[in-house]
């Protein structure tokens, strides 16, 4: 079981195995704030904070048996395998301990205060002012990859995989596009722009990318001068934009190259 889904059980356990949905994402941010290596990442919906990772867990876990069906978020069932350390469950307790002090509307206007996490900030750019982004979801789960688009002010984010299917949750096309219209971003695929899975078979070094970026960027884009004029028209509609697909490093991937043929500079976050 992964750790984070023993974290919920736990938690749920803890504050006497129900807790009302607003206030579970509540605690559970709190939750994470007391970990070294946070299990979750939040998003800003509204006046509140959601993990959407943390809704897919529970979902699961209803589906597990688990969880019970309810609105609320309550425990059914706690396998054995959901057993923590005491120093964890010792946290929680000491969690349940001082929250209880506070009504749920000032635990709320506690969170808001300290929410963002120290040691974001902006990539640049005042309002009003455009700008080009570019990211990989690698190494990111989905609430901190839609929590980095926020903080920057995208707008648009413009996925340019050539076949948008991921196992990792929220990366795969119908739930990226949901969660970004969520928080008022508009998404938009361009799988004209991606690369054939079979020309990325048997890469292995840098130099393999290199030679398959190479090629992509003086045989391919040059034949995409009106797919390239249709994606500036659309980036040119929108405030701050970014371009997006999986690798880290833009390097080890071709939005390095088409950016650069759209005579964009691009910002990495």
């Amino acid at each position: 079981m992964f750790h984070r889904r023993k974290i919920i059980l736990n938690l749920v356990d803890e504050f006497g195995k129900k807790i009302e949905k607003g206030r579970f994402y509540q605690l559970l941010f709190l939750a994470s704030r007391m970990q070294k290596e946070p299990d979750f990442h939040f998003v800003p919906l509204g006046d509140s904070l959601i993990s959407f990772l943390a809704e897919n867990d529970v979902r699961v876990m209803k589906k597990y048996g688990y969880l019970a069906e309810s609105d609320d978020v309550v425990l059914k069932s706690m396998p054995k395998e959901a057993a923590l350390p005491d120093e964890a469950k010792a946290v929680l307790r000491s969690l349940r301990k001082e929250s209880g002090k506070f009504p749920a509307k000032v635990l709320n206007d506690y969170i808001m205060k300290v929410f963002p996490p120290k040691g974001k900030t902006d990539a640049g750019g005042g309002a009003g002012e455009k700008f080009v982004y570019s990211l990989g979801y690698e190494g990111k789960d989905i609430d901190e990859y839609i929590f980095t688009l926020l903080q920057n002010g995208v707008t648009l984010l413009c996925d340019v995989r050539k076949n948008p299917l991921s196992m990792k949750f929220g990366f795969s096309k119908s739930q990226l596009k949901s969660f970004c219209e969520s928080v008022n971003i508009t998404y938009r695929h361009f799988p004209e722009f991606g690369i054939e899975t079979e020309k990325r078979k048997g890469l292995e070094n840098a130099s393999d990318f290199k030679n398959l970026f190479d090629n992509y960027e003086k045989n391919i884009l040059p034949k995409k001068a009106k797919e390239i004029q249709d994606l500036l028209d659309t980036v040119a509609g929108y405030e701050r934009a970014a371009f997006t697909c999986y690798e880290a490093d833009a390097d080890m991937c071709h939005r390095s190259r088409l950016i650069k043929a759209a005579g964009l500079d691009a910002k990495e976050l």
